[in-house]
């Protein structure tokens, strides 16, 4: 199969956005962008996409640039799959002001007259004259051109711009033909009367690689230029370029030209769009092999009649092809023929099928994963940021099915907590992928391949090589580089590690130069709550999707495909249900397998935490799964455990968690015979692999633990069986990068008080550090301090919580799917380890932090004024952290993106938000989401009199303190925890902010409406008196607000309980 390397060139012009013409536009260009998607599916998406100037009818019209991307350009590069680094524009003359023009008419007059000859125009564009006669000209199109960041930039200024594509092996040089023009002034013709400095491209020319392959961009045809400028133009372009996309003309006529290239080809695409009738309007979609200086150009007309485009035959007796020699004819149409395309599907179907089943079969369960899987919650997140009643971006979930992920031509980006089934949807869809190859008429995204994202580190061809590595052996004729150039592949790509940024950089490059594939990517979930939107900086379009938990159906389902008949279904949905709230573990694939299949043989198995779960997970896979010759001489479950806590603490010192199955041999003999224990090595390990314990990879003979999790159990175990490899592990330098298993250690341990004073004296030693005595005096005295915000508008924000309160409690599936969002953290997952690293005092302190809270939920089994005096410390560590994040809003506000790690983070909010508003809504909602989070890493009611029986000193503890307490308590339902957001009010009168805060939160909970009626009704009391008190401007006031509210409230809470009566409602 011959490698194509072919780049699509969506080559549009002479648009003429106008928006008192927007009916008769959006038809042509609602046809434009259904055409585009048409000729997709045959020759594929477009690599990038040059717009030869004429973008808007008058640059003088107000916002029209503006405009023009709200109405068209985001929806080209969503239908296109390009990104805003692959879109170029050059100038034409209806992007001149010709306001501009007229106020500078005599120099507009004498700059014609004195740039007739060569050397006159070059002196004056190389004395920096003639730069801000062109930006005055062509502001608005500067603007709108600046917003489209491209990288490895080689030239820009106000003539033209230079751009390199190396992963195309292409430069677009785009050149503003248009800063010499009369923009129509008076009717004024430009016809041989422009010019371009022969300075300028010779300085560009200067700046591109001799391998690439060069388009230039411009409006005007070289003949539009006088005399002495139309020479140098057309010989420098005759000499460097291998493409040549203009407009301006209306005519297209494409054409290869030039003395020095045979396959120098122009092409003028005829006008986007002028009028419907009696006007020709097209544009082009060009191939071109930059290898082989090939080039085909498919032009596209529309036709009014049918309101579309089609083929361009009403202009060409060739179809509208034209191709620039008959070698180029010939290269096109062996790209990939119907004999090829049958081998490709036959491959797929059974092959690459075969091996992907096999592949991903095995799980820790009996039955094979696929038999068992059971599709999770998906849905689309879109961002609706144009809702001016909300204080903050609203991302709107429209459910996905899984199929339609399948049958999608689109890119997703799927984000979900640790641990709830990421990688097992990738294997499930690369396998029904493969199975429904047969159906699929294209070579386009046709064969499946999981990949993870280690697999994209720095060097050559390290990705090529992983994707070869998971396939069969091809079909004749075929390399992995020509299938990937040909976008025949659909990637799945497992667990992107946003905090990677060499390897987010690579897989960058990856898709980059294979645009035309398919990409599913899974991640962690982001929170968007404070109105940060992550920018992966890929250079093709993705849906972003989040797998959610499984709600009691799916579980149903699980159950269901698990049970042998040893419990009802009902009764072990029951109780798996039970007892995933009862530990506080998330409802995920894994969690809820691993308690179904213990619970279906041991009815009375109730766990304290997750570490026990596991304990008793591996204990059950090793009894049950014990190959014979193991068990007749009782290698029994404690002898299993000490291996294995010995295998986990040597990869541990080794610094690595796969081995050969030699290596593994040698270290298991050397063992056995230390404690003169007789047993065979080979024995042993294969009785681990066979438990589901050890993974063996396939095609290889590596070993490592099946799960990550089973590894950090295992070290967790060897730290309470072995001293000196606990005092290993907490080693100064070495503890921070241990905090899973530290966490797992004090879920079996839970009374190691040395530990936690370690850990304690350690993280106050970094909290000191980062923070220092000045820090420590501004801490002190926020209580009676505004926060370091200007923090404005509080009648707006009155408005929009009164809105929150208009509307009644959630009913039952609305706040199912918000409780289904608010998950406890848990960082396990499929990678074979997880050691973040600390390399700076902010890294140690947060790392820090998250080890001593954990420690200070599992550590139970201490006395009561220890617990209080760690629990003390810890909220204080995260009050801190809140008020520091305070310092960062004003710049964050200002340049409404942050970069964290290489990758970047949009502020978004409605566009009409002041900065003032946008500060103020992201300050009111971070103390709320450091909240929550301490409720998911702090959250036990074993804390309960820690937390509601406060002693004399903990009753002057900072307000920021306060609010984490109450939180807690109110997040985890604790005495009268619907009185605390009153009682916090009552205590931080005057400090308005704090009072917000507060207020929003209690607003959240009310409107879960997850509590017992009474107590949504005494909760109703608290909110609105805190309402009225906080916003009403004297005692009168202060009533009247109280009772509208509170009707309001209770006209919107009947009229939701009747809606929830009718037929078709959620509780129907």
């Amino acid at each position: 199969m011959t490698s194509s390397n072919v780049t699509n060139i969506l080559h549009l012009t002479d648009l003429h956005y106008k928006t008192d013409r927007s009916y008769d536009q959006n038809i042509v260009l609602g046809a434009l962008l259904a055409d585009i998607q048409l000729l997709a599916k045959n020759v594929g998406e477009p690599d990038l996409i040059v717009f030869s100037g004429d973008l808007v009818h008058s640059a003088d019209d107000t916002n029209t640039y503006d405009k023009l991307y709200d109405e068209f350009i985001e929806r080209l590069l969503k239908v296109t799959n390009c990104d805003h680094s692959r879109l170029f524009l050059a100038p034409g003359n209806h992007d001149l002001h010709r306001s501009a023009v007229k106020t500078n008419r005599d120099q507009q007059e004498k700059l014609v007259v004195e740039f007739t000859d060569r050397n006159s125009l070059n002196a004056a564009y190389l004395g920096g004259q003639l730069t801000k006669f062109a930006q005055d000209k062509l502001s608005a199109y500067f603007d709108f051109s600046e917003f489209f960041e491209r990288p490895h930039e080689l030239y820009s200024n106000e003539f033209g711009s230079a751009h390199d594509i190396p992963e195309l092996g292409i430069t677009v040089v785009s050149l503003n033909t248009a800063w010499l023009g009369w923009a129509g002034l008076d009717k004024l013709s430009d016809a041989g009367l422009l010019a371009f400095p022969e300075a300028v491209l010779t300085e560009i020319i200067a700046e591109i690689q001799k391998d690439r392959f060069v388009v230039f961009n411009y409006h005007h045809p070289d003949f539009w230029q006088n005399d002495a400028s139309s020479s140098d133009f057309k010989d420098l372009l005759d000499k460097t370029g291998d493409l040549l996309l203009f407009g301006h003309v209306h005519d297209p006529r494409p054409a290869t030209v030039g003395h020095s290239k045979q396959s120098l080809v122009q092409n003028q695409a005829g006008a986007l769009y002028t009028w419907r009738q009696d006007r020709y309007l097209g544009y082009s979609m060009i191939r071109v092999s930059p290898k082989e200086k090939f080039a085909h150009v498919i032009l596209r007309s529309y036709f009014d009649k049918r309101r579309a485009f089609d083929a361009a035959s009403n202009i060409s007796d060739t179809g509208g092809n034209y191709y620039s020699c008959d070698r180029a004819e010939t290269f096109f149409n062996s790209v990939i023929d119907a004999g090829r395309l049958a081998t490709l599907k036959a491959w797929v179907a059974n092959e690459v099928k075969t091996k992907a089943t096999e592949d991903y079969s095995e799980g820790v369960l009996e039955k094979p994963t696929h038999d068992v899987f059971v599709p999770p919650p998906l849905v689309r997140l879109v961002l609706k940021d144009l809702d001016k009643e909300n204080d903050r971006p609203i991302f709107v979930e429209q459910p996905i099915k899984f199929a339609q992920i399948i049958d999608s031509e689109h890119n997703f980006i799927v984000e979900s907590l640790p641990e709830h089934g990421k990688t097992s949807l990738l294997n499930q869809l690369c396998i029904d992928t493969a199975v429904q190859a047969g159906q699929k008429n294209s070579h386009r995204h046709l064969i499946p391949v999981v990949l993870h994202f280690n697999d994209f580190s720095p060097g050559t061809k390290r990705a090529e090589k992983a994707v070869r590595d998971c396939l069969p052996g091809l079909p004749n004729g075929c390399t992995i580089e020509s299938l990937l150039a040909d976008g025949c592949f659909t990637l799945f790509i497992d667990d992107l590690a946003r905090t990677d940024g060499k390897r987010l950089e690579e897989l960058r490059k990856f898709i980059s130069k294979y645009k035309k594939n398919r990409f599913v990517i899974t991640t962690t979930a982001v929170k968007r709550k404070a109105g940060l939107v992550p920018d992966f900086g890929f250079s093709a379009n993705f849906e972003q999707v989040v797998l959610k938990q499984f709600r009691r159906t799916d579980l149903r389902k699980l159950v269901q495909k698990m049970d042998d008949g040893g419990v009802s279904e009902e009764e072990l949905l029951d109780r798996v249900i039970a007892k995933l709230r009862a530990i506080n573990v998330p409802a995920t694939p894994i969690n809820s397998s691993l308690l179904a299949d213990i619970i279906s043989r041991d009815k009375s198995f109730s766990p304290l935490n997750r570490p026990t779960l596991i304990e008793r997970f591996i204990e059950t896979l090793l009894e049950k799964n014990s190959l014979g010759e193991v068990e007749r001489k009782k290698f029994d479950f404690t002898n299993q455990v000490h291996y294995l806590g010995s295998v986990a603490e040597h990869m541990c010192r080794e610094n690595k968690y796969v081995f050969q199955y030699d290596e593994i041999f040698l270290f298991t003999d050397s063992y056995l015979k230390g404690l003169g224990l007789n047993f065979g090595a080979k024995d042993i390990i294969d009785n681990t692999i066979a438990s589901k314990i050890f993974l063996s990879r396939k095609g290889s003979d590596l070993i490592s633990f099946r799960f990550r999790a089973f590894l950090e159990f295992f070290v967790a175990a060897q730290m309470r069986n072995k001293k000196c490899f606990r005092d290993w592990v907490l080693n100064d330098q070495r503890y921070l990068s241990y905090m899973n298993e530290i966490e797992y250690y004090a879920g079996l341990a839970r009374n190691d008080l040395e530990l936690l004073q370690f850990v304690s004296s350690k993280h106050i030693e970094y909290h000191d550090d980062l923070f220092g005595a000045d820090f420590q005096n501004l801490f002190k005295s926020i209580d009676t301090t505004k926060l370091p915000l200007t923090l404005e508008d509080n009648e707006k924000f009155a408005e929009e919580l009164a809105g929150q309160l208009q509307e009644a409690p959630m009913s039952q599936s609305e706040r199912d799917e918000v409780l289904d969002a608010e998950l406890p953290r848990d960082a396990e997952g499929r990678q074979e380890v997880f050691r973040p690293q600390a390399d700076d005092i902010p890294s140690k302190y947060m790392i820090s932090l998250f080890i001593y809270t954990a420690l200070v939920k599992n550590t139970e089994l201490i006395e009561d004024t220890e617990k209080r005096l760690h629990l003390a410390n810890v909220l204080k560590s995260w009050a801190s952290t809140i008020l520091t994040s305070f310092f960062l809003i004003p710049n964050l506000v200002k340049n409404r993106k942050m970069t964290i790690n290489g990758l970047s983070y949009i502020v978004s909010y409605p566009h009409d938000y002041t900065d003032d508003q946008v500060a103020k809504s992201i300050a009111i909602n971070l103390p709320k989401e450091v909240g929550r989070l301490v409720f998911l890493l702090l959250g036990t009611g074993k804390l309960e009199v820690q937390l509601s029986q406060k002693t004399m000193q903990e009753t002057d503890e900072p307000d920021l303190v306060e609010f984490l307490r109450c939180c807690l308590r109110i997040d985890l339902r604790l005495g009268e925890w619907w009185k605390l957001p009153r009682q916090f009010s009552d205590r931080v009168k005057g400090n308005k902010s704090l009072q917000e805060t507060m207020l929003s939160k209690a607003t959240e909970v009310y409107r879960l409406g997850s509590d017992p009626q009474p107590i949504q009704n005494e909760l109703e009391d608290e909110i609105v008196d805190i309402y009225s008190s906080v916003y009403a401007v004297s005692k009168g006031k202060r009533a009247e607000l109280r009772n509208r509210k509170k009707k309001s409230m209770q006209r919107s809470r009947n009229l939701k309980r009747l809606t929830a009566k009718l037929p078709g409602s959620d509780n129907d």
